[in-house]
């Protein structure tokens, strides 16, 4: 994550996460001049970001294999959970339901899994990709997600977010 990069909010006001150099996670308002809503220190380097709650809630996955809830308001953690992944792999990417209510996260394994954060459990999985899951999306309405994987698999997946049933895949074109 680029310092300043925009973390896609389903909210009023979006906020913008940043890795800060003294290894915090700083949150602010996209308004010209403001502080930051909130600092709180990591377990560990965050390799993806999604905010959940209507942007009351920034889940990050960490290079420890960890994914952590922390509250934006004041930086209380609220959750954690450990996920699976393959030795020596660090990737996955997140991704949360506009209704913020459901986290899809793919790890470097080829699966993509649904969790229900407010439970802290996993919903369902399934595995796209022999390769590892590189891009994850929701649809505007949280009933479908897409899927993007490794480098020889160049096709993008579209699921149907309540059974994980296959909709369709586009293949790249080569260029």
């Amino acid at each position: 994550l680029a310092a300043g990069a925009v973390v896609e909010a389903h909210h009023p006001m979006p906020l913008v996460a940043s890795l800060r150099i003294d290894g915090l996670v700083g949150c602010d308002r996209v308004e010209p001049w403001t502080a930051p809503a909130a600092s709180f220190p990591i377990e560990s380097a965050a390799l993806a970001l999604a905010m959940l709650n209507r942007g009351r809630v920034l889940v990050s996955y960490q290079a420890d294999a960890t994914l952590r809830l922390h509250e934006l308001a004041s930086g209380k953690a609220m959750a954690s959970w450990a996920v699976a992944r393959p030795e020596g792999t660090m990737k996955g990417v997140l991704a949360a339901s506009p209704a913020g209510d459901v986290l899809a996260w793919g790890g470097t394994d080829g699966w993509v899994h649904l969790l229900e954060p407010s439970a802290l459990r996993v919903v369902r999985s399934w595995r796209p990709s022999s390769e590892g899951i590189t891009a994850l999306a929701f649809s505007p309405e949280g009933s479908r997600i897409a899927s993007g994987a490794g480098v020889s698999d160049t096709r993008i997946r579209l699921w149907d977010a309540a059974t994980s049933d296959a909709l369709g895949s586009w293949e790249a074109h080569a260029s």
